[in-house]
């Protein structure tokens, strides 16, 4: 999808319509279906700081490192599952985590589910215009991350 990021800003638009709500540096995860299935997209807002080692980075494949886990719920109702991006670039490694509510529990669910249900997750990088200048497209193991996700279903 890089080399059609102009089509891309449309997409965004459909998949997350107030996105330009949403705080800069934050993580939002969204669940869209396609003729394909579940598609899972997480959208990651950069300020100019955090989208400069994305936007000096001209490969087509990003090193990254995902890490689940969880947190207690700052209301005390259920866990948070927190999943955090952290991107290897030549120049730095930018940082982002996606917290999944544990007070939306059923949210959480319906999120852990269609977790084990895909095997790729689609980062939209946005920078502080909201415009689009980066899609990722990551490949996702389920089974790597099981132990922290299955006691969310239950």
């Amino acid at each position: 999808m890089k080399d059609d990021i102009y089509l891309a800003q449309p997409v965004l638009e459909r998949i997350f319509p107030r996105y330009t709500e949403y705080p800069m540096n934050s993580v939002t995860p969204a669940i869209s279906y396609s003729r394909n299935g579940i598609l899972l997209s997480m959208l990651i807002l950069a300020d100019d700081v955090m989208a400069r080692d994305f936007k000096a980075d001209d490969k087509d494949e990003v090193g990254i490192e995902i890490t689940c886990y969880t947190r207690e719920n700052q209301d005390g109702i259920g866990e948070d599952l927190v999943i955090r991006f952290v991107f290897q670039f030549s120049t730095g490694h930018p940082m982002f985590e996606a917290v999944i509510a544990g007070d939306l529990l059923d949210h959480q669910k319906d999120f852990v589910r269609a977790l084990k249900q895909v095997d790729e997750l689609i980062l939209w990088i946005v920078d502080s215009s909201y415009k689009v200048f980066r899609v990722l497209e990551l490949s996702w193991n389920y089974e790597g991350h099981k132990e922290v996700l299955e006691p969310l279903l239950a």
